[in-house]
């Protein structure tokens, strides 16, 4: 049976679920499955997700997804109208789009500036 990584990190001392903006950003990212590569903190964010039980990677997807536990945060997030995928409300769509819009002036997709 696989850990229950989410039952963990509630629970250290008390129920407690700290995330960050990135984290809820991220949250809200994933739900949506808006492909999100290529900026500098994609990857921290997404593992301490991933510590807390709320991500994981989807081997036949070749990407990463909520977990169940993840879901259910996303929909907390719209309950507390905090859940937001528009350019203007989310700091990650927002680096996501204008990555894409600087590398494809210039070109390509290997120079990162965010």
């Amino acid at each position: 049976m696989p850990e229950n990584l989410f039952r963990e990190y509630v629970t250290q001392t008390q129920f407690s679920l700290t995330l960050t903006k990135r984290m809820v950003d991220m949250i809200c990212v994933l739900d949506e499955g808006i492909e999100c590569h290529g900026y500098s903190y994609f990857l921290t964010t997404v593992s301490a997700l991933i510590m807390r039980g709320l991500a994981e990677y989807d081997c036949d997807e070749k990407g990463h997804k909520l977990t169940v536990a993840g879901k259910l945060v996303a929909e907390l997030l719209r309950e507390a109208e905090l859940f937001d995928v528009s350019e203007e409300g989310n700091s990650i769509v927002h680096a996501h789009n204008a990555y894409l819009r600087e590398t494809t002036q210039k070109g390509g997709r290997d120079e990162l500036a965010v």
